[in-house]
Formats: C-alpha cells, structure tokens, sequence
C-alpha cells in the first residue's frame, strides 16, 4: 500500500511539473505556429505528390478520379474535384509542381524553426549556442520532413488505390488486414518524427530511453484525445459556419492538438531527463518557512531522494576531512554539524551547519579538496548530491543558484573575519 501511494506520488509530482513548466514557457504559442506552418505546407504537398501520381496513376482504369477524389476530402470545400482532375495534364502538373515546391521550401523552413524554438525553451538552450549545427540541422530536418511527408502521402493513397483495386482478387478479410496495417504507417512516421527531434534537435537533449517513453507517450494520449475530438466534432456545423473553410478549421484543430501534445510531452522528455534535480529544488523550496502547505505536502519528503541519496550520521561521525578529495555536494535534513578547522586536540570549530543548509559545495565548483572537516554534532540526515545532480540544480533552479551565491559569499565574509582577527572569531 506504501509502495503504491509513493508511485501515486510520483506520478503527480511528474505531472505537476509538466504543467508548470508547459505555462511557464508560454508553449501553447508555439503550438500555435506549429500548427500554423503545418497548414501552410500541407496544401503544397498535396499538389506535389499530385502532380508526380498523375502519370502513373493515368495509366489506371480510374485512377486519376480516385486520386482527385482523395484531394477533394483533403482540402475540403477549398476544391472541387472536376477542378483538380486538371492537374494531371503534364503543363498544368509541371507548373503546380515548381510553385508547390517554393511554397512548400518555405513552409516547411517555417515548420521546422517552430519546433526548434520550442524545444530551446523547453531545454533552456540559448539560440546563439551553437549556431552552425542548429542551422545544418534546420535544413536537414527541412528536407527530411518534405521527403516523407510526399513519400507517406503518396505511398499510403497508392496502397489504398491498389487494394481498392485488389479487392475482388484477394478477397475482403486480406484487404481490410491491409489497409489497417496502411493506416499504421502514418503513425509510425509520427513516431519516427517525434522521437528524432526530442532525441537531437536540443544539443544535450535525453537519453534514448527517455526519448522513447516521451515519443510514445505523446503518439498515445494524442490517439486518444484525437479520437474523442473527432467523436465530438460535428463537420456539418463547421461547414455551416465557415463554409468552404469548415474542413480547414476542423484540420487546424487537429494539428494544433497535435502540436499542445508535443510540446507537453517535450517537457516530460526534460523532466524524466532532470528529475531528482527538479524534485530536490522543490523540496528546498517546500522545505522553507511559509512554504504552502500543498507543496509541503507534495514535495515535504520525498523517499526518492532518501532512497537514492539519503545518508544517516551518528554523533561523533565524521562526513569528511579536510584535504579529502570528492566533489559531491551535501545538503542537511536534519541535526547539526560542526566545522572545524583542524580536527583533534588543538582544533577549532568555526560554525555550526543546521538543517535545511547545502554545504560542501565548495570542492565541487572550485575544483580543489575540503577546506574543513565536519563532524556530525548530533545524529543527522543528510543527501549526498552526485557532481551531476548538483550541476543540474544550479542550471535549472534560479532560487537555488541565489542561495549557493549566498553561502558562497558569507563564507567569504567568515573566512576574512576569522583571518582578519587571528581566527579567534567565529561566524
């Protein structure tokens, strides 16, 4: 029971920084644009893959009308298919070919720089960072995107016209298994998009592992939200109000719901990647005097941390010596610590460290070995913070960053004071 409210827990604790960062960021603008550049480059690709289909499919019973009507349901009341049927004679398809392909370069340049910037603010990256590989992989992704795209579109509309026209051949049962696999095709695409740009578009972006998990689960929840909006969707009513824009509503709609999801799940992908660093910044701040009540009660303890980073002393015990190597960082739970300079007779304790302190941050920022020894004044609790972790804390938290500023700087002031007065004085 313990065990599954912990996961509970979790669960939620992963969720509320998901929603928090989403609004921060102000994400849903650039879902926006996304969704924006999409349309733009949808009706381009279309023409292209029609313009190429043309001849091959002329030289079915049936297939350029098959083709056209497909381009009608596509682009909704904006064409008609008695219009459409025209861009198979080779001028007309050469020429809707050239200008579909400048505007789809365009759109697609526009597409792609959308979700750059998206993930940039998701992961904190500055644009100027590494210019040449963000601009490499622009034009990369540019043209990746418009090849398949042209290549999903007119390979799922060829297979479906082939098993329309197969069907009285291999019999219904093999037709539906295979359209069924045709419809999976765009989803393995999506995931295949999905997956590459949370894994390289950010310069240090997640690992496979939790690039995948972000990549599913944003395929998933958008399947099923898609799916309901298309339940509750009435196309009739769009086209009563829009008229010939209703299908363009209803697809804009779409595409930016697709868009809202990515971007969720692209800040998933951040937090998975960051999240015993986030969840330790959270705690210091639930962990402060006035901190509200639902944070305390969300963030006051979690047992991730103690599991994984939690470290019990004994009264007496030292945590480490002056001289000693190491560049973990510390930060105290509970009970008190003694600094002293020089353990053993003679030695003196400058300043006691209380609970809710980081300390030992030194060695690690400035590279060199303890500066004092700690000997545990009373039994404490303490978090050992890898060299990563806390790396991490201080790149993604600016409240801790200013309170490591803070120490650093007392510390400074102690230190010239002790120096200053022979070291009879204490902070």
């Amino acid at each position: 029971m313990k065990a599954s409210r912990e996961r509970a827990k979790e669960a939620m604790r992963v969720l509320t920084f998901v929603f928090e960062r989403f609004g921060e960021h102000e994400l849903s603008n650039h879902a926006a644009a996304g969704a924006y550049a999409f349309l733009l480059s949808a009706t381009p690709a279309l023409l292209i893959v029609a313009a190429l289909a043309g001849p091959f499919l002329s030289l079915f019973h049936g297939g350029a009308q098959v083709w056209s009507g497909f381009l009608a349901r596509a682009l909704g009341g904006l064409a008609r298919t008695d219009r459409l049927s025209r861009i198979y004679s080779p001028r007309i398809g050469a020429v809707a070919a050239v200008v579909a392909s400048l505007s789809l370069v365009w759109a697609a340049r526009l597409f792609i720089l959308t979700v750059q910037r998206g993930l940039r603010v998701v992961w904190g990256v500055s644009p100027l960072e590494k210019p040449l590989r963000d601009n490499v992989l622009t034009f990369a992704l540019e043209f990746a995107a418009l090849f398949f795209a042209i290549v999903a579109l007119g390979a799922g509309e060829a297979t479906s016209f082939f098993l329309d026209y197969l069907a009285p051949v291999v019999g219904a049962q093999v037709t539906a298994l295979s359209r069924l696999v045709v419809h999976a095709v765009p989803g393995v695409i999506l995931f295949a998009y999905v997956f590459f740009t949370y894994r390289f578009i950010p310069p240090r972006g997640p690992r496979n592992r939790i690039a995948v998990v972000a990549s599913l689960a944003a395929i998933l929840v958008y399947a099923i939200v898609g799916t309901l909006l298309s339940w509750a969707i009435n196309r009739t009513h769009y086209d009563l109000v829009y008229g010939v824009l209703g299908g363009l509503v209803v697809l804009l709609l779409k595409v930016w719901l697709f868009f809202m999801v990515y971007f969720y799940c692209a800040e998933l992908a951040f937090i998975l990647e960051r999240y015993d660093s986030l969840l330790f910044a959270r705690f210091i701040r639930a962990s402060r005097a006035g901190g509200k009540k639902a944070g305390k009660g969300l963030f006051g303890r979690p047992e991730r941390l103690l599991a994984r980073y939690g470290r019990r002393f004994e009264t007496g015990e030292i945590i480490f010596r002056r001289g000693d190597g190491g560049d973990d960082a510390f930060f105290l739970l509970a009970g008190e610590i003694g600094v002293w300079l020089d353990e053993g007779r003679g030695g003196s304790m400058v300043s006691t460290i209380r609970s809710g302190e980081l300390f030992g941050e030194i060695a690690h920022l400035i590279g060199e070995s303890r500066t004092a020894t700690l000997v545990a004044a009373t039994a404490c609790e303490v978090v050992i913070l890898p060299p990563a972790i806390f790396d991490r804390l201080l790149s993604t938290d600016s409240l801790v960053s200013r309170r490591v500023i803070d120490l650093l700087s007392q510390r400074l002031k102690a230190s010239n004071l002790r120096f200053e007065t022979g070291g009879h004085e204490t902070p």
